[in-house]
């Protein structure tokens, strides 16, 4: 009986297969599959206290186990990772600008009316068209 409860309380911790599936497609490189054994486990990891998997817990995991013959390997495909990964530039960095913010704003209103200016030329003088009757 208490270990139907325990079972029962496991299945309700647990995210859904095809949401874990989906989050390690995004993650891994192109062309790198993952085994439903291993899925498995990632999902078994997620019920577990661990929120995140590290590289350093899966090589601990791989010793642990009696996979050390693995643990090489996956050493040197998690360095090439890291350094691909330092490679792309950052998308949260912003900008960096070599100008000080008041040129920047004064720039910008010559912009806005260089703008207001063509656009008033363009439509007659400053005159609002009318769009067209039908």
């Amino acid at each position: 009986m208490a270990d139907m409860i325990k079972s029962e309380k496991d299945d309700n911790l647990s995210l859904p297969k095809a949401t874990v599936s989906k989050l390690i497609k995004e993650v891994l490189p192109e062309g790198v599959k993952c085994s439903t054994e291993t899925r498995d486990l990632i999902l078994e990891c997620c019920v577990e206290t661990r929120k995140t998997i590290a590289a350093e817990h899966v090589i601990k995991a791989l010793n642990e186990l009696g996979f050390n013959e693995y643990t090489q390997k996956v050493s040197e495909v998690y360095d090439k990772h890291k350094e691909e990964a330092s490679a792309k530039p950052s998308k949260s960095k912003k900008f960096e600008g070599n100008k000080p913010p008041e040129q920047l704003l004064r720039e910008q209103q010559l912009l806005f009316a260089q703008a207001k200016s063509a656009y008033q030329s363009n439509n007659n003088g400053g005159e609002q068209q009318q769009p067209p009757t039908e």
